[in-house]
Formats: structure tokens, C-alpha cells, sequence
């Protein structure tokens, strides 16, 4: 049972790394200007070409937010915050660890409860999303146990087989909160910069030809 925990809490890091990537590399050949056309090709070209880079990133987030968490937990949560940036930072502006860091720190100023008030509801949303689909599986898992012949044999195999689909929806539903971040650092840069991304933003689902006859 602890092996089948280490291989679930795995399989959601790189699960969760390669939707993050997914989505912020579409984005990022989504407003690239010098870009006029893409496919899905294209998308994963770059998901191969960063996702060591990106990764070693995580691994480094992740350890400055359990230094903040282990000092006191307020640093944490606003470090955490702060850092929720770093993926697109160092896709979209190709910089390193530490300037990234950096530049979400400097993103993030004075505007850092907008952008926890933002992913809070996005990880609420989230979580009834979640709570909505969890009930009646859950249920259904213990009626089939009950049911089950061999109890112990019957709840491990619905359990296992249970916390794999789970993990499996909260992996897809994480994609919410990814594309929040996305637009909570196009309307950052956008205040601190007045780059004019925001037209960029709203053009998202509007005919691409519309979008080929921006100028930048």
C-alpha cells in the first residue's frame, strides 16, 4: 500500500507537469506574434524542449515553499503564492530559476491578495467539481465491496482502482486553476508594464484572422 501511494503521489507530480506545460506552451504560441499558425505538434515540441527545465524549476519552488513553511507558515503561504507564476515566467520570458523567481516576486507586489482570492475560488471551484463526481463513485465503490465475496480483497481492488480514477479527474480539473495563473500574469504584466497583452487576452477564441491583423 505504500509502494501504490508513492507511484499515485509521482504519477500526479508528472501529471500536473505536463498539463501545466501543455497549456502554458499553447499560450505562449498563442501570443507570440511572430507565430501565425501551430498544431498540436508544435505544442508538445516544446513540452519535450522544457520539461527538464521546468521540472528541476518545480523541485526548486517546492523547496523554497517548505523552507517558508518551516520557518512559519505565513512566509510559506505567500511564498507558494508568489510562485504559483513560475512555470509561465519561465516559459514565456525563457528565463532561468532565479530570475524567474524574481520576476514573480516583482510581479506579485501589491497584488498579491488578488491573486489568492483567484486561486482560492478557482480551488474551490475545483474541489466541488471534484466532491461532485467523488460521491456517487465512492458510494457505489462501497455497496460493490460490501457485495465483494473476499471483503479485504473486494475494499483493496475498489480502493486501488478507485484513488486511480480520482487522481485521474483531479489531474484534468487542475487545468482551472493553470489557466487562472495564465491570466492572472498577462493582467500583471499588463499593470505593471502597459505592454497591451490585455488586448491579446481578450482576442482568446476570437477568429484567428481577427487575430493575425493585431499589431503589437
Amino acid at each position: 500500500l505504500g509502494g501504490e501511494a508513492i507511484f499515485f503521489m509521482l504519477f500526479f507530480i508528472l501529471s500536473i507537469s505536463i498539463i501545466s506545460l501543455v497549456v502554458f506552451e499553447y499560450v505562449n504560441l498563442y501570443t507570440d506574434s511572430s507565430v501565425e499558425e501551430f498544431d498540436v505538434s508544435d505544442v508538445f515540441k516544446l513540452v519535450k524542449k522544457d520539461f527538464f527545465r521546468v521540472i528541476l524549476g518545480a523541485i526548486g519552488s517546492y523547496l523554497i515553499i517548505m523552507l517558508g513553511m518551516i520557518l512559519l507558515i505565513i512566509p510559506g503561504i505567500y511564498v507558494s503564492v508568489a510562485l504559483s507564476l513560475l512555470f509561465i515566467v519561465m516559459i514565456k520570458e525563457k528565463a532561468s530559476f532565479s530570475n524567474a523567481v524574481s520576476r514573480c516576486f516583482y510581479l506579485i507586489k501589491g497584488k498579491w491578495w488578488s491573486t489568492f482570492g483567484l486561486l482560492f475560488i478557482m480551488g474551490m471551484i475545483q474541489s466541488m467539481i471534484l466532491y461532485a463526481f467523488s460521491l456517487p463513485i465512492t458510494i457505489l465503490t462501497a455497496v460493490i465491496g460490501s457485495m465483494t465475496m473476499n471483503m479485504e480483497q473486494g475494499a483493496t481492488i475498489f480502493t486501488t482502482v478507485w484513488s486511480a480514477v480520482y487522481m485521474l479527474m483531479s489531474t484534468f480539473t487542475y487545468a482551472l486553476p493553470i489557466i487562472a495563473v495564465c491570466f492572472q500574469y498577462f493582467n500583471l504584466v499588463e499593470m505593471k508594464e502597459s505592454k497591451g497583452l490585455m488586448e491579446r487576452i481578450e482576442s482568446i477564441g476570437t477568429d484567428t484572422s481577427v487575430r493575425n491583423e493585431e499589431t503589437y
